[in-house]
């Protein structure tokens, strides 16, 4: 009975340092096609590529930096899928970013300020950053923006948001803005 004892006592033992070490060792990991520094002020992933299939971030990073060549989409929930909710900065400059999906952001609520500068984004849907509820910056400069749901749908606005302060979109080659255009914007 002793030795049954000891062997329980010992089996818990090293299953705690087992799982103490492992802890660890998922707050520094960094996935594929990414790397990561922990300065103070939270974590940084900087990545070539996002696959939510084959990735999966701990959960103190808090700034992304997103460089590609190829050509990239941001699909429905991709940031939620990738692990990646307690985000408060995106930036994804100049990196052949076409698509950005109206959920793409959904269920961010610590995001502040996203810089999607210098990509292929031509259209963005009025309600993408609808629910991000602590965003105060965004910035679309250098993308062939086409403002087509101000000209034509129903929602006749660029964008909805009741926290963005500064929206930034300059070298868009914007040659018509309408009156309600801001009309969603504090």
């Amino acid at each position: 009975m002793q030795n049954m004892l000891n062997f329980n006592v010992e089996s818990t033992m090293k299953l705690l340092i087992l799982l103490f070490v492992a802890s660890g060792y998922a707050a520094d990991y960094c996935p594929k096609h990414c790397t990561c520094v922990r300065p103070n002020g939270g974590a940084i992933a900087t990545c070539t590529r996002l696959d939510p299939l084959n990735q999966q971030f701990s959960d103190d990073i808090a700034h992304l930096v997103l460089k590609s060549e190829e050509k990239i989409t941001f699909e429905d929930g991709i940031f939620l899928k990738l692990g990646l909710d307690q985000l408060y900065t995106i930036q994804a400059i100049n990196t052949s970013l076409e698509s950005v999906h109206v959920n793409a952001f959904s269920g961010l609520s610590k995001l502040n300020e996203i810089d999607l500068s210098d990509n292929n984004i031509i259209l963005i849907h009025p309600d993408t950053f609808k629910n991000n509820s602590n965003l105060k910056t965004l910035t679309l400069s250098g993308n062939p923006l086409q403002l087509t749901q101000v000209l034509e749908s129903k929602q006749n606005y660029f964008l909805s948001s009741s926290t963005l302060r500064n929206l930034e979109l300059s070298r868009c080659q914007l040659t018509e803005l309408k009156p309600n255009t801001f009309s969603h914007l504090p």
